[in-house]
């Protein structure tokens, strides 16, 4: 059995704040707000590949830097994360919507810029859903119909937002198996074209076996491991370490060969498409795209819907987000994490643990579990990506009683991040810590149910998250 808290090494974060001329006003003057906690804990080593990715693009070095959000119905609407995506795409350029799915098809609430509709009535499996057959994927929710005449309207409005989201490349994550249709968009089959990624492929150095690694100038452990689609974890244990410190020189032991579920780097690197993608080229931008199936097969299924402008260059917001949504649900969601893996993720951002707080009886050992085997299996597909861990926000219970429970589950992720030298960002000590939620309520920020904010409260997370990224971007920079 796992221990609750590994007996690790767990480094002391020094925590730099910059004048906020490095990103601009004061987001808000909140007597509430903890600022000074306005940062990414272990922003390096724990975002070093992604600044790197941003400087790589604010260079106009590579094209695309992709980020997937998960999380929960704080996520599914996609205020907060929205905003987030907003505020760096101004900044670094856009590259699409990204990801989207027809929540309305599905009978669930759909962000506001995303409008769906269907002709039949479609099966739905959301990945908190224990009834039901259907496998879950990207998303978080599937859609399945039998019928034959069907066809899906999807359409992206502009409204408020500052980004044009026009699209010239559609990605379906569906089912190409035998008795699955294929599908058209705007009536066309798919066009799969070769389109070589401009993603850097790390080098094994020449002077190490294959299965030992040579320690190079400023790599750590997390850097090693995810290059070998390993947890810091097995390479500690396999190297007999009983700490973080590692040399220049220095030979680790590491797994050379290739997970048996996990998809190989270089097969996305060098094919535009895996089994469970269909890709169409359009030949104009646009924002509404029309979804049938093709004849054959007998079923339909879709998992999500990447949209991109590939004539621009700038940053993919991936966002994933189930009401309900707990670590143990995606956890047993049989198809998310090679889908994830599909979206070549340079940052994956965690914003789950509400629900653990809310729902019934909570218990530690069990939760710290679900948390290590949900960012295990992450690290294990998406051995390029960082991770960043954020802890949710205050809660009450029955609306009457503070949540210790919300505090308690923050120490654990916050614990975690910094064992395991993956980033953090505690909002909910940002926020104001227990009791808080009652404070951003009486500000019009949290709704009734002092559970949810609104949405001028999702955007102010969005905005203070977006000012701890760059935060640490700057500095990383400056350094």
């Amino acid at each position: 059995m796992k221990p609750l808290f590994p007996r690790t090494y767990f480094q002391v974060l020094l925590i730099i704040c910059l004048p906020l001329s490095v990103v601009g006003q004061q987001t808000s003057s909140y007597s509430f707000l903890n600022n000074g906690l306005n940062v990414i804990n272990n922003h390096e080593p724990g975002l070093r590949n992604f600044y790197m990715r941003l400087e790589l693009l604010d260079e106009k070095k590579i094209r695309t830097v992709n980020i997937v959000h998960i999380g929960d119905s704080h996520i599914q609407a996609d205020w907060f994360s929205g905003k987030v995506r907003t505020l760096l795409q101004q900044k670094f350029g856009s590259a699409g919507r990204g990801l989207v799915f027809p929540y309305s098809v599905a009978r669930t609430n759909s962000p506001e810029d995303i409008y769906a509709k269907s002709n039949v009535k479609w099966t739905s499996r959301r990945t908190i859903d224990r009834s039901g057959n259907l496998p879950v994927g990207l998303s978080g929710i599937t859609l399945q119909t039998r019928e034959s005449g069907f066809y899906l309207n999807l359409r992206i409005s502009e409204g408020p937002n500052p980004i044009h989201y026009k699209f010239n490349k559609v990605t379906l994550f569906t089912e190409s198996n035998r008795g699955f249709r294929s599908w058209r968009v705007n009536n066309q089959s798919s066009n799969i074209q070769y389109r070589k990624t401009d993603i850097p492929v790390l080098p094994t150095p020449k002077s190490a076996p294959s299965n030992y690694h040579t320690v190079q100038n400023g790599e750590n452990l997390t850097l090693i491991s995810r290059k070998y689609g390993m947890s810091v974890q097995e390479l500690k244990k396999l190297n007999k370490m009983d700490n973080d410190v590692i040399y220049v020189g220095k030979k680790l032991k590491v797994k050379t060969e290739q997970s048996s579920q996990g998809i190989p780097r270089s097969m996305v690197e060098e094919n535009s498409t895996l089994g469970f993608m269909q890709q169409f080229f359009l030949p104009y931008p646009t924002r509404e795209i029309r979804l049938e199936g093709e004849a054959g097969g007998n079923l339909s299924r879709l998992y999500g819907v990447v949209l991109e402008n590939y004539h621009q260059s700038g940053l993919l917001y991936h966002m994933i987000g189930v009401n309900g949504a707990k670590f143990e649900h995606y956890n047993r969601s049989t198809e998310f994490h090679k889908h994830v893996q599909a979206l070549r993720p340079d940052l994956i951002i965690i914003s789950l643990g509400t629900n653990e707080a809310v729902n019934g009886y909570f218990n530690e050992k069990s939760f710290y579990n679900e948390v290590d085997d949900f960012i295990h299996d992450l690290e294990t597909y998406n051995r390029f990506a960082d991770i960043l861990i954020t802890t949710p926000p205050d809660s009450y219970k029955s609306r009457t009683y503070t949540n210790p429970v919300v505090g308690k589950i923050t120490q654990i992720l916050t614990n975690y991040a910094t064992s395991n030298n993956l980033a953090c960002w505690n909002f909910y000590g940002l926020m104001g810590g227990s009791g808080s939620i009652e404070d951003w309520r009486k500000n019009n920020l949290a709704q009734s149910d002092k559970l949810h904010l609104t949405k001028p409260g999702y955007e102010l997370q969005g905005k203070l998250l977006y000012e701890a990224i760059i935060r640490g971007y700057e500095l990383y920079r400056n350094r």
